[in-house]
């Protein structure tokens, strides 16, 4: 198989990993993961209406306490393993930066106000360049379109603090669109609620490779630098949806919906989710909706030469129909994974390498009808717990030659006569797994397949009002319920509920205090840009993913 490499340039050992994008607050420990030591602190909410000079949060503003997730709907037999946490973290204030507004009519002599906003592409690369925005600023984007398609670039010259990040973020209410690819060449920023797609419509190339000639379109997000966060975007129909190689430290990629990104080459479909690689600090991948790319990987955190893959922490991703990789032709060292919900999809840690040390899954939900659910591979130092994993028509795990394991307390449902486990491409069934292991002691498998429905609400850390709604119909209800009333919701809110597979597709209601009914069929699946049919069938009823918010 031909796996996309990068250049890299090599950076200095040793570096402080800084704690970025929140005033006067140190490094949290988050309580809703499981053998977490440190989180990224929240990113502090900006001003609430961008017509103030200035990104003050108002008190009253602060995120609520809320759960980040909630199970509903589970059958009173049903083993889950989904911990919630009691207290999320409070967004403090922020003060001192200054309002500015970028929209698509505006131009190069604009002075950023609401009245003279300024050109998009032109602030962030050549007004940044001469020291016009200072560490704190925000850049309101109104909505619009921005960029005409094809390897039209918005590159970010701007550069905040640790401490005071310079924020480009969405107008509130509005829907920003870049047209083109964004490169992020400067530190400690924030992009925040932008949509970035490109619909130059050519999806096939003549020529086998990552890099072709005939393909105009780039990731919609490259990130060469370092603590850059990229939180509630929308990314679709680039080549990569985020590619962030060793040249971006500690970046945090959070509450994205990323899908539909690649093209079709005579030797393979190219173009992933998110393609990571990493050696300083940690990168945090958290939150992301992610399917339907046609390499055929979600995540796709890989590496052929000369450095290991360090320091990943994964959690709450939701990821289908395609491949979640972490391993390659080096060595991969200390990944966590938790609360990952997974359909048709395969979590593959390890690749081809035979030396990766120390991988934590724990509290995940992973299930798929074609192929593995789960593959280990090549570890060294692993701990698989409190997992619920189901599979169908393949073995529902993969082992292989992997040491100094803890693995037990998991749900494993599995839907076939044959052997549910590989072990070094030896199959195996339930009891010769846990005597030949010593794994499992007090688990349990389910010859079958699941029969309740559940519903998992998982709130966003950084927008009060917003959150996923993951949806395990295998009940094949036409409905389920759903309680909005975990994520801060009070009678009279209005809500929005977009499906992530279409995004454009919205239920919009008045909250009334009572769980809202939300329906299984007649939802669609997206289409890439330039490509006659979608790239999977749509997921629904069996499984969906949707996306709520406070309009």
């Amino acid at each position: 198989m031909s796996l996309k490499k990068r250049k890299f340039w090599r950076l200095r050992r040793g570096y402080l990993i800084l704690v970025m994008l929140l005033v006067g607050c140190a490094a949290l420990t988050s309580p809703d993961t499981v053998g977490r030591t440190q989180s990224p602190p929240p990113i502090p909410e900006s001003i609430e209406s961008p017509l103030l000079a200035t990104n003050e949060l108002p008190a009253e503003s602060a995120s609520p306490t809320l759960p980040p997730e909630v199970t509903l709907e589970a059958s009173a037999t049903m083993k889950i393993f989904l911990p919630v946490i009691t207290q999320a973290p409070t967004l403090p204030p922020i003060g001192g930066g200054r309002a500015f507004f970028a929209a698509p009519n505006g131009s190069r002599n604009g002075d950023g106000s609401m009245e003279r906003p300024f050109d998009l592409a032109y602030a962030i690369e050549d007004k940044a360049k001469t020291g016009f925005f200072q560490p704190g600023d925000v850049i309101w984007v109104r909505g619009g379109t921005y960029g005409g398609g094809g390897l039209t670039y918005f590159n970010s010259h701007l550069q905040g603090t640790p401490d005071r990040p310079i924020v480009v973020r969405a107008y509130p209410g509005e829907r920003p669109i870049i047209n083109g690819n964004v490169k992020i060449y400067k530190s400690n920023v924030i992009f925040w609620g932008l949509e970035v797609v490109n619909t130059d419509p050519r999806r096939t190339s003549a020529y086998s490779g990552s890099f072709p000639n005939d393909i105009y379109r780039e990731d919609a997000f490259s990130i060469y630098a370092s603590n850059v966060a990229l939180i509630n975007n929308i990314m679709h129909d680039a080549a990569e949806g985020v590619y962030a190689d060793d040249r971006a430290i500690d970046p945090v990629i959070y509450g994205n919906l990323i899908y539909n990104n690649g093209w079709k080459g005579p030797d393979r479909g190219h173009g992933h989710g998110i393609y990571a690689q990493n050696q300083q600090g940690s990168k945090w991948i958290e939150e992301n909706i992610i399917f339907n790319n046609f390499s055929g990987y979600s995540l796709h955190v890989y590496r052929e030469n000369d450095y290991p893959l360090l320091n990943f922490n994964l959690d709450g991703n939701v990821t289908f129909n395609g491949t979640f990789l972490i391993g390659g032709r080096q060595p991969a060292r200390n990944v966590i994974l938790t609360h990952q919900h997974t359909y048709n999809e395969t979590v593959a840690l390890g690749f081809a390498e035979t030396q990766n040390q120390n991988v934590r899954l724990q509290a995940s939900y992973l299930f798929n009808r074609g192929d593995y659910a789960l593959e280990v591979k090549w570890w060294q130092g692993v701990t698989v717990d409190h997992n619920t994993l189901g599979g169908q028509n393949a073995p529902l795990l993969n082992f292989v030659s992997t040491s100094g394991a803890t693995w037990d307390e998991n749900q494993y449902y599995f839907a076939s006569t044959r052997a549910p486990f590989l072990i070094n491409g030896q199959a195996r069934t339930w009891n010769q797994w846990r005597s030949s292991t010593g794994f499992d002691a007090h688990s349990s498998m389910v010859n079958g397949w699941p029969t309740y429905s559940q519903v998992i609400i998982r709130s966003n850390r950084y927008e009060a009002k917003r959150g996923h709604i993951i949806v395990y119909n295998w009940a094949l209800q036409s409905q389920v319920m759903v309680d909005l009333s975990g994520l801060g919701y009070k009678v009279g809110d209005r809500y929005e509920i977009h499906n992530a597979q279409n995004y454009d597709e919205t239920l919009t209601g008045t909250y009334q205090g009572e769980p809202v009914a939300l329906p299984m069929n007649g939802w669609s699946v997206a289409k890439p840009i330039g490509w006659p049919e979608p790239l999977r069938p749509v997921t629904l009823p069996e499984f969906g993913v949707f996306i709520v918010l406070a309009p």
